[in-house]
């Protein structure tokens, strides 16, 4: 059971990072972001599947 909690959180986290790319792509392409914010949140997910794989991206 422990496996699958630590799963929903690694799951989360990668939602997390997707909400925040999206939102920094969003606010770039509006011209209220930078395209430094944007790589930011790219690299932190690129980061985050590195590590703990894309299942989340499935679910």
């Amino acid at each position: 059971m422990q496996a699958s909690g630590a799963m929903d959180v690694q799951t989360q986290a990668g939602n997390d990072l997707l909400r925040k790319l999206g939102s920094a792509y969003y606010a770039e392409r509006r011209g209220d972001g930078t395209s430094d914010n944007t790589q930011s949140a790219l690299d932190a997910l690129d980061t985050h599947i590195s590590t703990h794989g894309d299942g989340f991206l499935q679910s």
